[in-house]
């Protein structure tokens, strides 16, 4: 069957990445929302009080790649004392700056490996990942 076909459910990437909500995939609650925001001066780590959103923290001096990362990764993954506040600046310690130094150089390796070597990758990936009939060959 095609992804043209009327009411077909396209729920996976052909990498086999999940497209639907967490809750229509486990029926269970997800993790909320990261919320980040995006001032003049740089990111900004959002609080939730009395019914309302605001910031409570600029990550970094300014609106780089690297503070982005470090915007997402307090929000979603830190804990609370990987990031320390002064002067209404948030400052990552050792390890969250060691964190984010890695995605960022994964994200240029990315960024630098030529398209056919992906697609590659994402067709072995779709191999491995897609169930075979019994008695089928893998081509």
């Amino acid at each position: 069957m095609d992804n043209n076909t009327p009411g077909r459910l396209i729920d996976r990437t052909y990498d086999q990445v999940q497209l639907q909500h967490p809750r229509q995939a486990t029926s269970r609650n997800p993790d909320p929302a990261i919320l980040i925001g995006v001032g003049e001066r740089g990111y900004y780590a959002i609080t939730h009080h009395a019914g309302s959103f605001a910031p409570s923290a600029r990550v970094g001096e300014d609106k780089t790649v690297g503070n982005l990362l470090h915007a997402v990764v307090r929000a979603g993954y830190a804990k609370p004392s990987q990031y320390v506040e002064s002067a209404g600046v948030l400052t990552p310690d050792t390890k969250a700056q060691a964190s984010v130094v890695g995605l960022l150089g994964k994200m240029q390796q990315f960024a630098n490996t030529e398209y056919h070597v992906l697609q590659q990758a994402m067709v072995r990936k779709h191999d491995e990942l897609t169930p075979r009939p019994a008695g089928a060959n893998p081509t």
